[in-house]
């Protein structure tokens, strides 16, 4: 598999380095004398990290993969790339901007990628095409290695939170639970 160009990695190094400075330096305590890898992939078993013999810190895992140990997503830090500031910066920016939900745009919003592995291009797929044309959905697919693409389509963090809904996964809080394995995303109107 090819390695992603720099400008793509570079920033989330940078932002993952932050986090474990910040993390570093705000323990009291004395630090254990540790070594271990860092990915800045989202999917650590791409490049041969599912079962190697050391310890490597992950955004994301799978329950198999004992050896990966999960750390914050580097947009906790920041994600200058896409125009995300820190995390404190947005909550004060959504703080200062939030309306009651009467007065959210009534529709679905959601940014991401296509190429997340097999089983998510086919439920983001799915979430596009059914979203398509309707009044109810601002739903896109954006190409972060394609700088007009993303200057196009990005929504900031911000007016993510000026929508009544945002399609996210199961597990968060005030979600819908759809069956989209059943007849994709047919129930989403």
């Amino acid at each position: 598999m090819p390695v992603p160009p720099l400008n793509y990695l570079g920033p989330r190094a940078l932002a993952t380095l932050h986090s474990i400075h910040r993390a570093i330096t705000a323990f009291a305590g004395p630090l254990p004398n540790i070594e271990f890898t860092v990915t800045m992939h989202d999917r650590a078993e791409f490049w041969g990290l599912s079962n190697a013999s050391h310890t490597t810190w992950a955004f994301a895992k799978k329950p198999k993969q004992k050896n990966l140990w999960l750390m914050p997503d580097f947009g906790l830090w920041s994600w200058p790339v896409v125009g995300i500031g820190s995390y404190a910066q947005l909550q004060n920016e959504i703080i200062q901007q939030e309306v009651k939900f009467k007065d959210k745009i009534p529709s679905l919003v959601w940014r991401g990628q296509m190429k997340v592995g097999v089983a998510g291009q086919n439920v983001r797929s799915h979430l596009i095409e059914a979203a398509k044309g309707q009044p109810w959905g601002d739903v896109q697919s954006i190409d972060w290695q394609n700088k007009t693409d993303v200057e196009e389509k990005r929504i900031s963090m911000e007016d993510h939170c000026r929508y009544m809904f945002v399609a996210q996964t199961e597990g968060t809080e005030n979600h819908t639970r759809i069956r989209s394995h059943v007849r994709p995303f047919t129930e989403l109107p």
